[in-house]
């Protein structure tokens, strides 16, 4: 028993420890995942994580559609405003110096400042939404880590791989390199 949770201790440590700066995203993700988990458990009486994860994306993605949605406005107004920005820059295609060049920045803020939109306006949406996407991978590739129903099963399922025979050798060899190569085809109720 002591080489399983040595084992066990070894997967948690190797596969589900947080990088620091975004820890906070993948807990409450998580979190939220394994409300959802619990909610379906208890209400419906569904212990499905498939199903589960189907929704947690879908309940994701609807926290972030006010920034998709204001992304694609920002993209529309770029389409609008390209040619005459282009215009702009043709006419001081030619111009080097100091006066033109600012000439040129004001026309362009000018231009940003009509259609109401920033320089940087696409930029924020995604550098808030790239975080939050990085956490859902992580939280969905972790799922023993974040969700107790299947953390509960996964351990149960270890502790009897650890004690049919060959079993510490099996999650040795999982817990080294994930391959499971040798043991393909391998009879372990012997």
């Amino acid at each position: 028993m002591i080489r399983f949770h040595r084992l066990k201790e070894d997967y948690f440590d190797r596969y589900c420890i947080d990088p620091e700066w975004y820890v906070y995203y993948w807990r409450i993700l998580g979190w939220i995942m394994n409300v959802l988990f619990n909610f379906l458990d208890q209400v419906f009486g569904i212990q499905n994580i498939g199903l589960c994860i189907i929704l947690f994306t879908i309940i994701i993605y609807l926290l972030m559609l006010p920034l998709t949605i204001k992304q694609q406005k920002f993209s529309k107004f770029s389409a609008k405003m390209n040619p005459e920005l282009k215009a702009i820059q043709k006419k001081y295609a030619n111009k080097k110096d100091e006066m033109s060049m600012l000439a040129m920045n004001e026309e362009t803020k000018a231009v940003y400042a009509k259609y109401g939109v920033s320089p940087t306006g696409s930029c924020l949406q995604l550098l808030i939404q790239m975080p939050i996407l990085f956490a859902l991978y992580q939280v969905i590739m972790r799922v023993p880590a974040y969700v107790d129903g299947v953390k509960n099963v996964f351990t149960e399922l270890a502790t009897e791989i650890m004690n049919t025979a060959g079993g510490v050798e099996f999650m040795q060899e999982l817990s080294q390199n994930g391959a499971m190569t040798a043991y393909i085809g391998k009879d372990f109720t012997q």
